[in-house]
Order: structure tokens, then C-alpha cells, then sequence
């Protein structure tokens, strides 16, 4: 059987890992890049190495760890999380909640995960959806008894680019959460090991990828077949057979799969199946971007992920929520944002500086009269902005995910990634390993 993938970022490279596990060796991937990875980009800087896409690794992230064993990628242990209001050197380490009402949060969250264990284990498709599945996190949050743990999880849907967290559903909140929870008492055993190794940290400090996910992704590319810089327009069928034209040539398959975004996917689809347009016109991305910066002053901040607890909501849509240190003694930030179609990466990196600059010059021992200077001296040196996640409008949740599911193998067209699947990583791997378990 002939294959093809479109797409080579995380969900179109474990497409090609699953089916070879399965006995498939005939299997093209079509990148319109010149690399692989899809979102996952990894800067080299003066020697270090910075994502500007996923920098995390759960400690329940299977799959993920999985390749890291089979290519030899090291993991080491990741920042901090800190939570700050506007001066970030003012940030807040985020530890569990304490006293009587800290206890209750905890027992309030327990209960949560208890009855909603199911994320975990069913991809979205399979989900019986709940009601307050489609409330946003920041209702979700103040309506139960979480608002002291919110520190802990609601920033990560902003800060990371999943989205505002008055507008996001709070679904995608708890499947990230819970995929980056030990899924067994092996794995839990593993996280304690590394934890207890001499390590600093605590329970759960995530981890990182010691030549970023740009470096576990280049080595799982260099084991298939990919056509760099081809890009599919268009697939027809003729006489049981998909016929895949790229800007250089036409192929014939056996099958397909698409592991791109909504949008490219609709550019590609829709002229056989207006069930797929009618889908994918559902979906809602957020723009989302994010710059490496190397900033002088910024030398002797503790490393560590900073959430601006203030720049959670839409109210500030296009400016950057969460700064990220990897490095001690390290000039070199992360600067991450949700914006829209109008934010540049670039521009909106050279706001970045001036704001953090701006806004933590007391904290960082400068004085107000050398903010002008050390705003001259930072420069911007890589940015990148996607159409990241893409949402559904909460009303459609209940219906999204199982019509995805149903246009599964139709057209001898199957769908992966982050849009079926969850938009991590390790969410758009499971997603095309479990296609490909299923249907192949």
C-alpha cells in the first residue's frame, strides 16, 4: 500500500513512525517547507538552544518520550513557573494553595479529575461532552471551588497561545492538563526518580528537551521520505485511487493523510467533500506568536516561565503574556503572545522589549534614565507567529469532534494533528498514532 502524508511537523512524522511499527515502508510526506518540524522551531543562539514553539515535556508525555528513546534526545529539567501582575521580578513561585481553603481547592480539583477521567483516556472525538466542558476557564474557575488553584493551570492556556481564558472552553485546559500527568504508576515512579536524582525543582517542574523538540524532530525526519519545499494543491480520485497534485507533479495513493492545519486542509479538500469545508469553516484559530530577544539587562534573572496574571483575557490580545528564561546568566528571552492576522511576530517582539523593559526596570537595577538605552540594546533575533489552535465555538463542542471522527477513511482521506487531536505536541502524536492503530 502507497501512502502519503501531508505534512511534516509532529502529527505527520509519528503518522510515518506509526505506520512503519505497522509494516508500512511505502510512504511519501509532503512538506511545503524547507524543513520539518511544523511548529516546532529551535533557535541556536551564541551556542544555547531556545524553542519558539513547544518547549515543555509533561511527565505524562508518552509518546513523546518515546521517540526521545529511540533517537537518543535527552531531557533535563525545566524552568519555574512563576505568576506575576504586570512587575515580573515580583513573580510568585506557583506552589499548592495552603490552609483549610487551600485543602478544599485540592479536594475540589481531586473530584474534578475523578469525574473527569475520561479526557484522558478518549481523544476528543469520543468524548461525552458535559455541559461546563464548553464554559470558558475563567467560569469554570469561579463558579466551583478552584479559584485558589487557578494560579496553577488557567495561565498556561494564554501564556502558552492556547487562547484568552475568558473565552477559551475550559476542555482544552483539563486534556492539556491531564496530558502532562503521569498516565501510570511506572511513569510516576519514572518522574520521581528524575526528581529525586539530585535535581532541583519541584514535583511538577516539566522538562525540556536538552536539543529542543527542533532537534528530536530533525532526527525523526531523517529516516523517511519527505519532499521538502512541495506543497499539495489540490487531490481528486480516479478508479480507487487518490491522486495527490504538489507544484511539481502529480503521484498516485493508495491512501492519505492530512496532518496540517484546517485552513491548508480545506484549501485542499473541499472540492470533493463539503462535508470536510462545512467542518473545517467551524473552526476558529488563534494567531500566536512568539521571539527569542536577547536582552542585556536581563542578565541575572532567575530562569524560569513568567505568566503575566494581568494579560490573561482578550483585553490584551496582541501583547505578550509569558516570558520565558531557560538559562541562568543568560541575556536571551522568550517572549510568547496571542494576537490576531495583524500582529507580526517582529513587531510584536519589539513591543515585548519596550513593555518588559518598561514595566520591571526597578526590578531588573536599572534606572529610569537608562530604560531608553536598555530598550537600544536588546535586539530581536527570531520571531514566528502561526495560526495556532484551532477553537470551536463552545455551542459546537458537543458535535465537532465526532464529525471529524466520522469522516475518518472517507475519500480514503484520513485526518491527524492538533485539530482532531490536541494542539501539543504530544496531543497531535497520540491523535495520529491512534488513527493510524485504527484505520491501518
Amino acid at each position: 500500500m502507497r501512502i502519503a502524508i501531508v505534512g511534516a511537523g509532529p502529527a505527520g512524522l509519528d503518522a510515518a513512525e506509526s505506520l512503519n511499527e505497522k509494516g508500512y515502508s511505502d510512504i511519501v510526506i509532503f512538506e511545503k517547507s524547507d524543513r520539518a518540524g511544523g511548529k516546532c522551531v529551535t533557535v541556536d543562539h551564541l551556542g544555547k538552544k531556545y524553542d519558539l514553539g513547544a518547549i515543555m515535556v509533561g511527565s505524562g508525555y508518552h509518546r513523546v518520550l518515546f521517540h526521545c528513546n529511540k533517537y537518543g534526545e535527552k531531557t533535563v529539567e525545566g524552568p519555574y513557573h512563576f505568576i506575576h501582575e504586570g512587575d515580573l521580578t515580583q513573580g510568585k513561585k506557583v506552589s499548592l494553595p495552603r490552609g483549610v481553603l487551600g485543602f478544599l481547592s485540592l479536594l475540589s480539583a481531586a473530584w474534578v479529575v475523578a469525574t473527569n477521567f475520561q479526557i484522558r483516556k478518549k481523544p476528543l472525538s469520543e468524548l461525552a461532552f458535559k455541559q461546563f466542558y464548553k464554559c470558558s476557564i475563567d467560569d469554570f474557575f469561579n463558579t466551583r471551588f478552584l479559584a485558589r488553584i487557578r494560579h496553577m493551570f488557567a495561565p498556561i492556556t494564554a501564556g502558552c497561545g492556547y487562547g484568552f481564558t475568558n473565552t477559551t472552553p475550559i476542555i482544552y485546559l483539563l486534556k492539556l492538563v491531564y496530558l502532562g500527568l503521569p498516565r501510570s504508576t511506572l511513569s510516576l515512579i519514572k518522574l520521581l526518580r528524575f526528581k529525586l536524582s539530585g535535581r532541583r525543582g519541584s514535583l511538577y517542574t516539566p522538562m525540556t528537551l536538552e536539543n529542543g523538540f527542533g532537534g528530536l524532530l530533525q532526527k525523526m525526519a531523517s529516516v523517511h521520505n519527505i519532499h521538502y519545499n512541495e506543497g499539495v494543491t489540490s487531490i481528486s480520485h480516479k478508479n480507487g485511487v487518490v491522486l495527490v497534485s504538489t507544484n511539481k507533479a502529480t503521484y498516485m495513493f493508495d491512501r492519505i493523510i492530512f496532518a496540517i492545519p484546517p485552513k491548508d486542509a480545506l484549501a485542499v479538500t473541499s472540492k470533493y467533500s463539503t462535508s470536510v469545508a462545512t467542518l473545517l469553516k467551524q473552526t476558529r484559530n488563534v494567531c500566536y506568536f512568539s521571539a527569542l530577544i536577547h536582552v542585556p539587562v536581563a542578565e541575572k534573572l532567575p530562569r524560569g516561565v513568567y505568566f503575566d496574571n494581568s494579560k490573561l483575557s482578550d483585553k490584551s490580545k496582541g501583547k505578550h503574556a509569558t516570558t520565558i528564561k531557560l538559562y541562568d546568566n543568560d541575556c536571551g528571552l522568550l517572549f510568547y503572545g496571542v494576537g490576531d492576522d495583524s500582529t507580526s511576530a517582529k513587531s510584536s517582539a519589539a513591543e515585548a522589549v519596550k513593555d518588559f523593559i518598561i514595566s520591571n526596570y526597578v526590578g531588573l537595577g536599572i534606572g529610569s534614565d537608562s530604560v531608553e538605552e536598555a530598550i537600544e540594546s536588546s535586539s530581536v533575533i527570531e520571531g514566528a507567529k502561526w495560526a495556532y489552535f484551532p477553537h470551536v465555538n463552545p455551542e459546537e463542542l458537543h458535535c465537532h469532534y465526532a464529525m471529524i471522527e466520522s469522516l475518518q477513511g472517507q475519500n480514503k482521506s484520513f485526518f491527524v494533528g492538533e485539530w482532531p487531536g490536541f494542539a501539543c505536541v504530544e496531543g497531535a502524536m497520540e491523535n495520529a498514532r491512534d488513527v493510524v492503530k485504527r484505520y491501518f
